[in-house]
């Protein structure tokens, strides 16, 4: 067992209670005083055996190219001491509580105090034996500033450093190189001396001077041992110990540099939750501290005024790290709502085109459960798949192969913390309202509202009348206003509210065919003052997906609109009304809101051709009731906004940031001016979507302030998640997060404890900041994605959980195989194997073939199926007939084989059809007058003409049997058994051959 020393470190006494310092014989000064400048966790070890401990070290390793791998503490690898879990050690006892030394100490010729008691050890980890290592196989140039690799050697070799090094690279301050693609939790760079070793080296010196065994070495005779070893090449009898190591220990031990504790120095990657995890305990223990002493002033011993409370959220915010993640969803995540701190809405985009719909699959709406670590599909937003006329879908094959639903894209949703109803809306135009259960593992469906379009918005208002807004993609009511009934929820009242622009001065209609104003933004206002304010967006957009649709003095050009939810009256807006809205966003705690919009200059002035967008911020106007005026105009050289966040700063500033498509995040302080503080870049996208004119590239989808404005989060296509503090002069702090695809969307918790991301492959990201809402399951994988991240510990991740299958359509044929069909034909009896007469011919017309209605009427005189066959038809049935009738003996053989194969269960099967049909038609009233033409025409023609269809039956007044056409009917006995009928004078069938 091991512990974990963070701060200090306990020196170790002699017998007489000084400090190892003060000893008047060649001492020791422990290594671990200087540990209290570690900042990374060291392990410490009991003492090393040398027998036992030869198998520990690892076997030198060589990079591919040659040359070794270089670790500092600049690149996050850590120094720990570690030792193998079949050594324990015993804490030490404090300095009145410990036991004179000779009770489980002795003193080594130098001084040295040595352990006598030594751990068990089990006999299988003991190597069989310790081969001698020549002088010039040395681990390294220990004696210089840098270890070098380890050259030759085996696993017996054990590295030693000088004290000097040693605590270079402890501090930080010293490279260290090892062999690339080295495993470093088993790479030991320092072993000490153990006690066997340090008497082996003093004997070494005893012998080199011509001591005798009894005398004690002092410092005086190491230095002079080690001035001859310069001059003489000495042999180093010590398994396991190059020529190098064993004179770097005589110098420490010269210099009183040892430890009395021997340990192993290993190199350990420092990963970024154990370093974040230890600086974030550092930083709340001198927090804490701080204001103990100095209360909330922030002077004193913080040396410069602190906010405790924003350091705090700050510290435990920093704590953020991946718990779980997802994967196998529809598409790009799209939409993410949070219903409780524990369970939160996902929505995907969905392939629904004609020409990529075999691409179209279910998972587009997902219910996630933070404590199960779940992510749950819903199939509720579908359509019956449509039928396409042209390209490789419209094909029976793709059809009979396809889904017969088709899931549709799933692009917003919301959640009404009051009434506790969470609603989701997409391309399948409805929107639907769900009851969810908080703690994220299931979610009932109440009701649903039908739409004339795609429904691209749906906004919950905080009012406690429970409004919600939706907008779709129609030219005229495209918004709606819904006051929710909880009993009827379908069945809630409804408003609409257009566009003005939709008609000109002489209320003429301008959209087009081809183009339309349609809603881009929606936002209910958020202070309790403007909760009843819908704000809305509008933007010229194309019907056929072509922007040059649009005329070019109408690119510039829409509306922002401002109506009260509850009387439906529209508020005015004294400027900035009628241009292109991008997004909108309102003040959190103040009646105001900012739009993001094309650009517009004063009045008389011309614009700066670099400003290609703006964002304008509004407030209630003091000169008129019901209206908002634009009190600042922020500029931007974006061509396009996504996403907008404030964060208030003061009673009278904000910062405002707004992320773009050009991979750049603006940000302004509203009481410095029009002129961003910041630009916050990003990465070139990881796909291909550059363009000349940034209209591709998604650029910057999500951009968040966390609990304070020292911590603002960003994510763009390069798949990079960013954190910054824009009150610094350089305000990057770190990659939070590194993803598969280009981030889509992200959304923080209602307590900012926890962040769900999404991204354009289809994968939902879930971070926290406590450690126990990392997945239980997650944890276990984690050495499979160290593989996969480049030794980056992460969580594996996990596909969703799928939902059954739904009921297919009303009046859907659902698909058959062949075989399916082939086996129906023979089920109802209307195809059979010609297996009496000629079983190499297979299937033939059965008695109910009828039924099929396939006859081919092109090969009858006038198309008559029941009249003769036309004469060159004729003509080929005879001649196939004349060319069967010539069968070799090779056939007949065939053909016997053939039949001896004729499974039993084929013969039982007709049995049963034969025997089955047979007293179906005991059970009727055979009435000759009754019978359809065709069957009469049927009979007529297998030579039974002329058939006297008097009701007698055929036979005579006394019931004897009566010929025709030199064929004999017979009455059928009441009892009658079937095929095999034993019965006297019951025939196998109704007519029989004499």
């Amino acid at each position: 067992m091991s512990s974990t020393l963070t701060t200090s470190t306990t020196r170790r006494l002699d017998s007489s209670g000084e400090p190892p310092s003060k000893r008047r014989c060649l001492g020791t000064s422990d290594l671990s005083d200087s540990s209290a400048i570690i900042s990374h966790k060291i392990i410490s070890t009991s003492p090393i055996p040398l027998p036992l401990y030869a198998d520990r070290y690892p076997t030198p390793y060589r990079s591919t190219n040659g040359q070794p791998a270089v670790y500092t503490a600049e690149n996050k690898h850590a120094v720990s001491q570690r030792l193998p879990s079949t050594y324990s050690r015993t804490p030490v006892p404090p300095r009145h509580a410990r036991p004179a030394e000779s009770s489980n100490t002795t003193r080594s010729s130098a001084g040295l105090a040595l352990p006598t008691s030594q751990p068990h050890v089990p006999e299988s980890n003991a190597p069989a034996s310790q081969p001698e290592r020549s002088s010039n196989q040395s681990y390294g140039d220990t004696g210089g500033k840098t270890l070098a690799s380890q050259e030759a050697g085996g696993a017996e070799e054990r590295p030693y450093l000088p004290y000097s090094t040693r605590q270079e690279v402890i501090s930080g301050l010293q490279a260290i190189r090892i062999p690339a693609n080295t495993e470093l939790g088993t790479t030991a760079f320092h072993v000490d001396f153990n006690k066997d070793e340090v008497r082996q080296s003093l004997d070494l010196v005893r012998r080199s001077l011509d001591l005798p065994p009894s005398i004690i070495v002092d410092a005086a005779m190491l230095k002079s041992f080690l001035a001859q070893s310069k001059l003489l090449p000495l042999p180093i009898p010590i398994p396991g110990r190059s020529r190098a190591a064993v004179l770097s220990f005589l110098a420490d031990l010269s210099r009183q540099r040892t430890s009395s504790v021997p340990r192993i120095l290993q190199l350990a990657k420092d990963e970024p939750t154990t370093k974040a995890a230890a600086w974030q305990s550092k930083r709340v223990s001198s927090l804490l501290l701080a204001r103990e002493i100095v209360g909330h002033r922030g002077y004193g011993a913080m040396r410069r005024p602190q906010n405790f409370v924003n350091e705090f959220k700050k510290t435990t915010e920093d704590g953020l790290d991946l718990r779980a993640e997802w994967t196998n969803c529809a598409g790009d995540i799209n939409t993410v709502t949070w219903v409780s701190n524990g369970a939160f809405l996902c929505g995907t985009t969905e392939h629904s085109d004609s020409h990529n719909q075999q691409y179209n699959k279910p998972g587009n709406l997902v219910l996630g459960s933070c404590s199960a670590g779940t992510l749950r599909a819903f199939p509720d937003h579908r359509i019956v798949r449509p039928m396409v006329d042209k390209g490789e879908n419209s094909t029976e094959e793709m059809r009979e192969s396809q889904d017969p639903w088709l899931y549709t894209s799933v692009v917003s949703s919301d959640y009404d913390q009051i009434h506790d109803r969470a609603f989701t809306c997409g391309y399948d135009r409805t929107v639907k309202i769900w009851k969810v259960d908080k703690a994220g593992a299931t979610m009932r469906l109440i009701g649903t509202w039908l739409h004339d379009g795609n429904v691209n918005f749906v906004v919950a208002s905080q009012h406690p009348s429970g409004m919600v807004a939706t907008a779709a993609d129609t030219h005229m009511n495209a918004v709606r206003v819904y006051l929710v009934n909880g009993d009827d929820v379908s069945g809630s009242r409804v408003r609409s509210h257009s566009c003005s622009r939709v008609v000109d001065e002489q209320g003429r209609d301008v959209s087009t065919e081809k183009w339309a104003y349609y809603p881009a933004t929606i936002q209910w206002g958020r202070c309790p003052e403007v909760r009843h304010l819908l704000l809305v967006g509008y933007s010229p957009r194309s019907r056929t997906q072509d922007d040059n649709d649009i005329p070019e003095d109408r690119l510039g050009t829409g509306e922002l609109c401002l109506w009260d939810g509850m009387t439906g009256e529209r508020w005015r807006l004294l400027a900035g009304s009628g241009l292109n809205v991008f997004e909108v966003l309102w003040h959190p705690t103040q009646a105001c809101f900012i739009a993001a919009t094309s650009p517009q200059g004063p009045v008389g002035a011309e614009l700066d051709a670099r400003i290609r967008t703006q964002i304008r911020v509004f407030s209630k106007s003091k000169t008129e009731d019901q209206a908002f005026s634009v009190v600042q105009t922020l500029d931007c050289t974006a061509v396009d906004i996504n996403e907008l966040a404030i964060m208030p700063n003061s009673v009278l500033g904000s910062y405002i940031a707004a992320g773009c498509t050009d991979d750049n995040t603006y940000v302004w302080d509203t009481a410095l001016g029009d002129k961003p503080i910041h630009v916050l870049r990003h990465g070139k996208p990881m796909d291909d979507f550059r363009g000349p004119d940034q209209t591709v590239d998604p650029g910057v989808k999500f951009c968040a302030w966390g609990s304070s404005p020292d911590r603002f989060y960003t994510g763009s296509s390069d798949g990079v998640v960013k954190v910054w503090n824009v009150r610094r002069q350089n305000p990057f702090v770190r990659n939070l997060l590194e993803v598969k695809g280009p981030v889509s969307y992200g959304k923080f918790s209602p307590d900012k404890s926890k962040l769900v991301l999404g991204d354009a492959s289809g994968r939902v990201y879930f971070l926290s900041t406590h450690e126990e809402d990392q997945i239980p399951d997650a944890v276990s994988a984690v050495n499979i994605s160290r593989l996969q991240h480049g030794g980056v510990k992460r969580p594996v991740p996990r596909l969703i959980i799928p939902h059954s299958e739904p009921e297919p359509p009303i009046g859907h044929r659902k698909h058959q195989t062949s075989q399916e069909i082939a086996k129906a034909y023979v089920e109802k009896g209307q195809l059979e194997i010609n297996a009496d007469r000629d079983p190499t011919i297979g299937m033939v017309q059965g008695p109910n073939y009828a039924d099929t209605g396939r006859y081919d009427a092109a090969s009858h005189v006038d198309g008559n199926i029941f009249g003769p066959l036309t004469a060159a038809n004729d003509v080929r049935q005879l001649e196939a007939q004349k060319m069967w009738q010539r069968k070799s003996n090779r056939d007949k053989q065939r053909l016997e084989l053939w039949s001896t194969k004729m499974t039993k269960e084929l013969k039982r099967t007709q049995d049963e059809q034969v025997r089955r049909k047979h007293h179906e038609n005991l059970s009727r009233d055979l009435d000759f007058h009754s019978l359809p033409e065709e069957t009469k025409l049927a009979l007529a023609t297998t030579g039974l003409a002329p058939i006297d269809f008097d009701p007698d039956y055929g036979l005579d007044q006394e019931g004897e049997e009566s010929w025709v056409d030199g064929w004999i009917t017979r009455p059928l006995a009441r009892e009658c058994e079937g095929l095999n009928c034993t019965v006297p004078g019951c025939a196998p069938t109704c007519w029989d051959r004499p």
